[in-house]
């Protein structure tokens, strides 16, 4: 984020900037309003080329990267790498031009030669020691290395040494345990079980939905047949409400023969909801009708559309 920052009268008149071309004296004098309240920024020409120089055609990031050069040649800013291994850059004399009523704690790794006292971003340290990858990335181990007269020892005994040297390794007898199993070679062999592979969410033991050698019900089949009683297809929305509208009839114990016929009823009944299916079903499986008749001398309620006096024996 961009910052207010004072800029003296005396920093057109300094040797240092006379130094450098116009474009690095522009460069310098953006980053005071780029840098952090420690005066420090990241070293990538590239980033500031495009807060500094974007609206300008005259400049390149390759540029920007030269500015920096003649900078740090005059003393003006100095670029080194941070505790956490990225390259960053501070101006020198920040203290001395730059006084901040309340600075904000930097994010940035400090310097280790100018700013070795100050709080650091990178490790949060009071005095950072300078950059130490090995606190950050551990090296791997190396194998340990065989002198040459070694090797060439080992090499000769090996060669020395006839094949069948090597100790063959001999199944278990049939009954006797393995090392590290409390089951013997046999057991195994003679196991009914097999040994599945894939997913261990259902243990491969368990007995699937429905008992016995049963495989899981899914309303696949049902919406396929389903499908193909029409010339078209059905729409999907319908499809999928229907496929819930199955599932959960198949979890409480309908048969696929009574969803089907339920099935069957719904598509003689066109322009009716899949939540019908349900009373379908109930009716395919108890032999009745799907919605049951009303007792005699019941009736049924009839609402007045034009009522008129008659209706009522009295005047409206």
């Amino acid at each position: 984020m961009s910052r207010i920052r004072t800029i003296k009268p005396e920093l057109f008149c300094s040797e240092s900037l006379s130094r450098v071309t116009v474009n690095a004296e522009r460069t310098f004098i953006g980053l005071f309003s780029v840098a952090d309240d420690r005066g420090r920024f990241r070293d990538d020409a590239r980033i500031i080329y495009g807060r500094l120089w974007v609206t300008r055609t005259e400049q390149t990031p390759a540029g920007v990267e030269d500015d920096l050069r003649q900078l740090e040649a005059e003393g003006l800013i100095c670029r080194y790498a941070g505790c956490d291994g990225k390259r960053y850059l501070h101006i020198v004399t920040w203290d001395k031009h730059q006084k901040i009523s309340h600075p904000t704690a930097s994010r940035l790794s400090a310097c280790p030669e100018h700013q070795a006292s100050q709080d650091c971003g990178g490790c949060k340290a009071k005095h950072c020691s300078g950059p130490s990858p090995e606190n950050f990335r551990r090296p791997q181990p190396q194998a340990a290395e065989v002198p040459s007269s070694d090797q060439q020892s080992l090499q000769e005994r090996a060669d020395a040494e006839p094949l069948s040297a090597a100790p063959a390794a001999h199944p278990p007898a049939s009954g006797q345990e393995m090392p590290g199993h409390d089951v013997s070679a046999e057991a195994l062999r003679n196991s009914s079980e097999e040994l599945a592979t894939g997913s261990r969410i259902l243990d491969p033991g368990s007995t699937p939905n429905g008992g016995g050698d049963a495989a899981p019900r899914t309303p696949g089949r049902l919406i396929a047949e389903y499908k193909g009683w029409f010339p078209s297809a059905p729409p999907r929305a319908l499809v999928d409400r229907l496929g819930k509208e199955i599932k959960n009839l198949q979890r409480d114990g309908f048969t696929d023969q009574h969803i089907r016929e339920g099935l069957r009823e719904f598509a003689n009944l066109p322009g009716m909801g899949p939540s019908l299916l349900p009373s379908l079903v109930h009716a395919a499986a108890n032999g009745s009708a799907a919605v049951p008749t009303v007792a005699a001398g019941t009736g049924r309620h009839r609402g007045w559309t034009n009522p008129t006096s008659d209706a009522y024996d009295e005047d409206l």
